[in-house]
Order: C-alpha cells, then sequence, then structure tokens
C-alpha cells in the first residue's frame, strides 16, 4: 500500500515537473525520490510520468492518481490541524 511519503513526493514532482528539484526542496537523495516513484508504478502497474530530458509530466494514469494523491494529502494536513500535538 502506498504511503504517505510517497504520495507526498509524488505530489510534489508532479508541482516542480522535475525529481532533482523535489529531492532539493525535500531535502533527499536524487535516487531515493526516484526509488519512490518507482515504488508507486510498481504498486499500480502504470507508469506515472513520461520522462524527458527537461524533466517528467503526467501520464494519463499519473493524472488519476495525482487527484487521489491531492486529497489523500489534503485530508492528513486537515487531520493535522483538527487534532493538536500536545505539548511536552
Amino acid at each position: 500500500m502506498s504511503s504517505l511519503e510517497e504520495l507526498m513526493v509524488f505530489r510534489d514532482v508532479v508541482l516542480t515537473g522535475n525529481i532533482t528539484r523535489t529531492s532539493q526542496r525535500l531535502h533527499m537523495s536524487q535516487s531515493s525520490v526516484s526509488i519512490q516513484i518507482r515504488n508507486l508504478e510498481r504498486e499500480y502497474g502504470a507508469q506515472l510520468f513520461d520522462r524527458t530530458n527537461r524533466g517528467v509530466r503526467l501520464t494519463e494514469r499519473g493524472e488519476v492518481l495525482y487527484r487521489y494523491a491531492e486529497e489523500v494529502v489534503s485530508l492528513m494536513l486537515e487531520a493535522r490541524e483538527a487534532v493538536p500535538v500536545p505539548l511536552r
């Protein structure tokens, strides 16, 4: 099952259009970002991005997953705001 981190990385790659930029923004190695994308592609049995020298672009199937990823990430962020973390 997809992890929240994988979906957040996927979402960021979509927004930046570039794996390198995502790795820099999220302070991750480029290979870690690529592995998470490959894990999602393996899980869903679909290529999610068309890769070019200039970056990446969503495939049709990637667009479908992106809509769900946006919803999941948004709900998780709402939940974090709704359930305050107690101070220690």
